[in-house]
């Protein structure tokens, strides 16, 4: 395992030094985030950076894809472009309601809070996927036929 993580680790190395320019970037960007987080509980700045990791990390392998093989991203953006309305229309009404109903937290007022707008919000983005129909592109229009028909949502 050691000569494994000799390898992951001169691998990565490897990887950083053909980046060049384009890491040191993305280093200021993330350190002058991580500063803009000081102020806020440690976990905020540990959010930040594993958001800021998954972009960088996310967008290095979609770029290189790209170069490498030619990979071809245009169904994956209009997929993504059909469900943004419906992360949009979810993320709108649990942000009100999550200013307007306010709870003394702790342990079980939080795991019903999860609960709560978890269930709003998952029923919200499915209505809203499925009258777009985005859902029926991303699952097929027989897989989501079926579970409706199991849930007892449509006659058959």
């Amino acid at each position: 395992t050691t000569d494994a993580l000799t390898f992951g680790v001169s691998r990565t190395y490897d990887i950083i030094d053909s980046l060049g320019n384009k890491v040191s970037k993305t280093a200021s960007v993330t350190n002058g985030s991580l500063a803009y987080t000081a102020t806020y509980p440690s976990y905020v700045g540990t959010t930040v950076a594993s958001c800021i990791g998954y972009i960088v990390s996310i967008s290095l392998s979609i770029h290189y894809l790209k170069k490498n093989i030619n990979f071809d991203y245009k169904k994956i953006f209009s997929t993504f472009r059909d469900i943004l309305p419906a992360i949009i229309c979810m993320i709108i009404p649990i942000a009100i309601s999550k200013m307007y109903i306010k709870y003394d937290y702790n342990y079980l007022t939080s795991v019903l809070s999860l609960i709560i707008h978890g269930l709003i919000g998952g029923v919200i983005y499915l209505i809203i996927t499925y009258r777009s129909g985005s859902i029926n592109n991303i699952f097929g229009k027989e897989f989501v036929d079926k579970i409706l028909k199991k849930l007892h949502l449509l006659k058959g």
